[in-house]
């Protein structure tokens, strides 16, 4: 799941000239992140993304995921 948010990260990256600054989520994602890498999203993070997370609703990381939101 990480390999995929860190290339996204960096397709946007190379589209926009920017880093994106927001990732969204569902409840279900942000669970499977945090119990995969607790050194990202644990209560003392040892590693920092450099992006805010953001929960969506299921229905609206769908749509989400076919573009980018900048």
């Amino acid at each position: 799941m990480l390999t995929e948010i860190l290339h996204r990260a960096q397709a946007f990256e190379r589209r926009h000239g920017r880093h994106p600054n927001t990732l969204f989520l569902t409840h279900e994602q942000y669970s499977l992140l945090r119990n995969e890498y607790p050194e990202i999203l644990g209560e003392s993070p040892e590693i920092v993304l450099g992006l805010r997370i953001a929960m969506a609703p299921d229905n609206e990381i769908g749509r989400a995921s076919c573009r980018e939101r900048v």
